[in-house]
């Protein structure tokens, strides 16, 4: 009897990439074949629109409505910290995800508006009487997966109440991961946060809130073109936020090389932990292993929101705790509390003829201004050859069925030269002769991430061949897997 043996590494395969994503309202089937690191800038925020609150003409052609802005002078002096941020509007279609540089316009009517003083550590703070202040003390750790840019958007929007319909947040996906790494399709992205919660700040149900905006707003919202609207003011107000520190760890991992059984949303949330030397010895034993690979596959970047600056982003694994010290003396805007997250613009105008225009309006909108973070195509360069793939043919008697039974199987070849791979695979037969059959359609990746090699192969089938002869042999087929589930191994392959 024949040994079976796996197929040596050394023999290349490839693989498929198909990819399902949403297109407006309609599923569209993605098909690729699938085998520099750019560190962000470091942003300090200061509210953009802290200038004085007037209602100013500005002079683009395409921003025609007043600007709303604030004058920090124009409220209590301890005005609570990130108050400006609560009530701004916000464009959820390429803004930040939970971050006051994406805060536009300062709408809510804070100068007229009456406070009352709450203690917060050591000092008094001045909190509007219609929000809803309410003091947490907690640290958590929270994560967002995508097997994808697209994905880790969609993903991004599924932590608030918009849903995954558009991919929200377009901006964070810039910022979170370079173009290189968002450009690969073998890559995936996982955002873990430790987040330190100080208290929650929300506003009042839409129809209570109309009275506590600017009453020239409110105007705007019941008069203005709907399009110019959304184009300067943004899609939503922020009516419920988390105040505290955030530590965020914005991973990319190349699945080719990810090997753990863990998935890889686990991966990063064990290793981030074991970075902060949080996991506990049990866990350090059990998660080993992915953690190796996760960190032998990945590359990570740190950025902290809140807290003293000198303690945070490229300094924070250093200074863990005195980071979380000092985010009482150094809160922020840090995410998005519970759901509604934001107040639709639409939510606000006076009528129900008006609220229904203006959804509308923004359904266009999203339609027309959603950043695709879709790779864009060609993926592939082809070759034309003088015929397909030639398919070779024998019976066999499968030994567990007794009944005879044909095998397929194509032509393949890795290596072709220039990049180039076939998309079939050889035949061989139990006597060790390989029919050389020509290659399958030669083609190219033009986007990396499309082919990548198999990266395990499991027993699919035994064959015994020639059963009526004396001498038995045995056929094995081998079954090949990509690195996840969205590749797609061309077919099996026969070895003995």
């Amino acid at each position: 009897m024949i040994a079976v043996t796996p197929p040596r590494s050394r023999t290349r395969h490839c693989c498929m990439k198909i990819s399902l994503y949403r297109s407006g309202r309609k599923s569209v089937v993605q098909f690729a074949i699938s085998n520099s690191r750019n560190s962000p800038k470091t942003h300090s925020y200061n509210l953009s629109c802290l200038s004085k609150l007037t209602e100013m003409s500005t002079t683009t052609e395409s921003a025609t409505l007043p600007v709303f802005a604030l004058d920090e002078r124009d409220i209590p002096a301890n005005a609570i910290p990130s108050l400006p941020s609560l009530g701004a509007t916000y464009n959820v279609l390429n803004g930040l995800y939970a971050d006051a540089r994406s805060c536009l316009q300062v709408v809510v009517d804070w100068p007229n508006l009456p406070f009352h003083n709450v203690t917060f550590g050591d000092k008094i703070w001045g909190v509007p009487d219609m929000v809803n202040y309410n003091p947490v003390s907690r640290t958590e750790f929270n994560s967002t997966f995508g097997k994808s840019a697209d994905d880790y958007s969609r993903a991004l929007s599924s932590r608030t109440e918009l849903g995954t319909e558009w991919p929200f947040f377009s901006g964070s996906v810039s910022v979170d991961f370079s173009q290189s790494e968002t450009n690969n399709l073998a890559n995936a992205f996982t955002r873990v946060t430790n987040e330190v919660t100080l208290y929650t700040l929300s506003l009042p149900p839409p129809l209570e809130l109309q009275m506590y905006l600017r009453p020239a707003f409110l105007k705007i919202l019941d008069s203005a073109d709907p399009q110019l609207i959304y184009e300067q003011y943004g899609t939503h107000i922020v009516s419920n936020m988390i105040i505290g520190g955030r530590a965020a760890f914005t991973c990319t991992t190349d699945t080719t090389r990810y090997s753990a059984s863990d998935s890889v949303e686990v991966a990063a949330q064990v290793s981030v932990k074991a970075f902060m030397g949080t996991l506990s010895a049990s866990e350090q034993l059990k998660y080993q292993e992915t953690i190796d690979s996760f960190q032998e596959s990945s590359t990570y970047r740190v950025l902290t929101e809140g807290g003293d600056a000198k303690y945070g982003n490229q300094n924070f694994l250093n200074n863990i705790d005195a980071w979380s010290d000092s985010v009482k003396s150094y809160p922020a805007f840090v995410d998005f509390g519970g759901t509604p997250a934001f107040t639709a613009l639409y939510q606000l105008a006076s009528t129900k003829a008006r609220q229904d225009e203006l959804k509308d309006a923004y359904a266009t909108y999203c339609k027309n201004y959603s950043t695709s973070l879709i790779v864009p195509g060609p993926y592939l360069r082809a070759r034309f050859v003088s015929s397909n793939p030639r398919v070779a043919y024998f019976s066999t008697t499968d030994y567990r069925q007794g009944r005879p039974e044909p095998v397929v199987f194509y032509a393949f070849s890795f290596g072709l030269g220039d990049g180039y791979v076939g998309l079939s695979q050889q035949f061989t037969v139990s006597q060790n002769i390989t029919y050389n059959w020509p290659d399958g359609a030669p083609v190219k990746a033009l986007v990396p991430g499309v082919v990548v090699p198999v990266t395990r192969w499991e027993i699919f089938r035994d064959f015994i061949d020639n059963p009526n002869d004396a001498g038995l042999t045995y056929t094995r087929i081998w079954r090949g897997y990509g690195p996840t589930n969205d590749y797609v191994v061309m077919s099996h392959i026969a070895y003995t």
